[in-house]
């Protein structure tokens, strides 16, 4: 995530992303680090996405009240090439710490991969 320095309709920092046919976008990202978390924070996030930045992320201290996973669920998904993403999610610290990533489109590229050489050439003398 890249911070935005100031706070607004890019919150707290923005995630770039390139989607199949290389339309960049974005995902906005919140940071709330208090222990006290409420709908309004989703609500926060929502009023940030817009149609170049169609994914947004509410990073939490804390579990999410029952509140907000329902408001998360009620965002719907994005999709992209035949993929969906969910519009609004929600992950905790200790979730990122454990290796949880956002989930976003990704560049896939179309060609297919060279095989690695394990064993190197020897290379010939020039006389």
């Amino acid at each position: 995530a890249i911070p935005t320095g100031v706070k607004g309709p890019d919150l707290d920092g923005v995630n770039p992303f390139i989607e199949f046919g290389g339309k960049a976008k974005r995902a906005v990202i919140s940071v709330k680090g208090t222990k006290t978390v409420n709908p309004e924070m989703i609500r926060e996030v929502l009023g940030a996405m817009s149609e170049a930045k169609p994914i947004g992320v509410l990073v939490l201290l804390t579990p999410p009240t029952s509140g907000m996973t329902t408001a998360e669920a009620a965002a719907g998904f994005y999709e992209s090439s035949g993929q969906k993403y969910p519009r609004v999610q929600i992950i905790t610290v200790s979730q990122l710490f454990a290796g949880k990533q956002i989930e976003v489109p990704g560049p896939k590229s179309p060609f297919a991969k060279a095989q690695v050489e394990h064993e190197k050439a020897k290379q010939g003398g020039l006389m």
